[in-house]
């Protein structure tokens, strides 16, 4: 018979599995409590106007947050800047109950004192019982709204030039790449709080081509490696405009603002255009933060010059893959200048710099030629036989700050020969498709066309072993719209041959049989004869 230490263990063990069980009852228990998300406290949150600026006109002087909780929640607002850190507490920790609230923001700080323009964001902290979110919402103090009918619709990418390894000018007490980031982050800052897409090269101290690609295609990884990442970032998300981030290494003693361009593009006029509005507003910006007499901005002019960055189409191996579309290459402060360096370390001079890119994108946006997007919403088989019907259904947006009047559009569907990663091309290819666009687009507003098309013939793709690429691209009458700048879509496509048919056999007479030659008896060999004997 057991004794009683282990009648005392045996039941300890029961104890142990029967809570065990209970548990796990209880948690597969239709009464169990589930992990909360987000939504479950913060039903909505919501900014508006997103791009104010208190200047006393009565017109988006202040901006505000609209916020419903779905149950009662502890909730902290504050505001707080591009980096994270916290500009101003709008509401101190509070339990409130399930409902509506608003908070509204006038740019300035607890103190009174206004901020500087820029990208900000309301982060609001709700905690429930132990689960604990935070939400942000993006808004700007800017004196311009960016595309007001859908900034949601435009992608503008930016460079901060050099970083990591790779320093850029170097001058007492400063790296160029430092401002060159704390710009671009200022300026994307920005750009969100206006409602607009950014895809930027780099967010951090670093090289961008850390794959150690080969992007060329010329066998090896060298510094025109590093310069065609960037070129990637741009082309792949198809941005509307390729901002390339610079402050000049000029020598000891010279300062000036200066904006490139390179000419030689198919949209050159387009690169002018934006130059021109980068270098006005960059001027005006930093006039405003000096009034001294020993300083005023020096403008040094806008330039042309085949930045690689910014260069045409040069296969097969020096640049491939050029960016697609407008750009600039800003210098916005020369290093030479002690002031202008000293302005490069603060935040008034960098955001200045920053507010002065986010202005000449305002306009440019509000007046651009010509601007468009593409998504593939139904994308054709990836292979097809030459001659064979298919289609492909594109959502094509306007992002051009004009009405397209019904069937002045057309959207066109090409074909090229492959290339690596994609066509850095301007050719149209094959033309395959036009099919007018038959519905007026207001800007902003998108539809969705369908493409039938049919595959070509094998033959013009017989070098790249049938391997091609289809290019969607819009055209107003003559113009084709990748020409200013507005990036194709770009689609794979397998196209194969037709089977040869098989010959019909020519009959031939039959042969006449050749008689068989009677075989020639064996000859009886001769026997050699008995040798005589030697006479002695």
């Amino acid at each position: 018979m057991p004794g009683p230490h282990f009648r005392r263990r045996a039941a300890g063990r029961f104890a142990v599995v029967f809570i065990v069980a209970l548990e796990a009852l209880l948690a597969t228990s239709p009464f169990a409590a589930e992990a909360l998300s987000v939504t479950d406290v913060v039903a909505s949150a919501t900014v508006s106007p997103s791009v104010f600026y208190p200047n006393g006109d009565g017109v988006r002087d202040t901006t505000t947050l609209t916020y419903r909780l779905a149950t009662p929640a502890t909730i902290t607002v504050a505001i707080i800047n591009y980096r994270g850190s916290a500009v101003r507490t709008l509401r101190p920790t509070i339990t409130q109950a399930a409902g509506t609230y608003s908070l509204t923001w006038n740019g300035r700080t607890a103190t009174g004192a206004s901020v500087l323009n820029g990208g900000y964001r309301f982060l609001m902290t709700a905690t429930k019982g132990t689960s604990t979110f935070r939400v942000y919402r993006s808004l700007v103090k800017a004196r311009s709204q960016i595309f007001p009918w859908a900034p949601s619709v435009i992608t503008v990418a930016i460079d901060p030039g050099h970083g990591g390894p790779d320093p850029g000018a170097v001058r007492p007490g400063l790296y160029e790449k430092t401002p060159n980031l704390d710009i671009a982050l200022r300026l994307r800052a920005m750009l969100l709080g206006a409602g607009v897409n950014v895809v930027m090269t780099r967010t951090t101290d670093t090289k961008v081509n850390r794959s150690g690609t080969d992007w060329t295609g010329d066998g090896e990884v060298a510094y025109r490696d590093e310069l065609a990442s960037r070129i990637e970032v741009a082309n792949r998300a198809r941005a509307d405009v390729f901002m390339v981030l610079h402050n000049n290494g000029t020598p000891p003693g010279v300062g000036g603002t200066e904006t490139w361009y390179d000419s030689t593009r198919s949209f050159a006029s387009q690169n002018l255009v934006l130059a021109k509005l980068v270098q006005g507003q960059m001027l005006s910006s930093l006039r405003s933060i000096d009034h001294t007499t020993a300083w005023s901005p020096k403008d040094r002019g806008i330039h042309a010059a085949p930045f690689y960055v910014l260069r045409s189409y040069a296969p097969p191996t020096y640049c491939p893959r050029p960016s697609l579309m407008p750009g600039i290459l800003g210098e916005s402060l020369a290093m030479g200048s002690s002031y202008e360096r000293y302005l490069l370390k603060t935040a008034t001079g960098t955001q200045a710099i920053a507010d002065g890119y986010y202005e000449a994108l305002a306009r440019y946006f509000a007046q651009r030629a010509w601007g468009a997007g593409y998504g593939l919403l139904t994308a054709p088989p990836a292979t097809l036989k030459e001659g064979t019907t298919s289609s492909a259904l594109v959502r094509v947006t306007n992002r051009s700050p004009r009405t397209w009047a019904a069937g002045s559009m057309a959207l066109t569907v090409g074909a090229v020969g492959a290339a690596r990663f994609y066509d850095g091309s301007n050719s149209p290819g094959i033309q395959l498709a036009s099919i007018p666009i038959d519905v007026a687009l207001t800007p902003g507003k998108s539809t969705d066309v369908t493409v039938p098309f049919s595959a070509p013939a094998y033959a013009g793709f017989a070098g790249t072993a049938g391997r091609a690429i289809l290019k969607f691209d819009l055209k107003a009458g003559p113009t084709r719209l990748a020409s200013y700048g507005v990036v194709a879509l770009q689609v794979p496509l397998t196209v194969t041959g037709q089977p040869a048919p098989s010959p019909t056999p020519t009959p031939t007479a039959a042969p006449t049989p050749t008689p068989t030659p009677t075989p020639a008896a064996t000859p009886t060999p001769t026997p050699s004869p008995t040798p005589t004997a030697t006479p002695g």
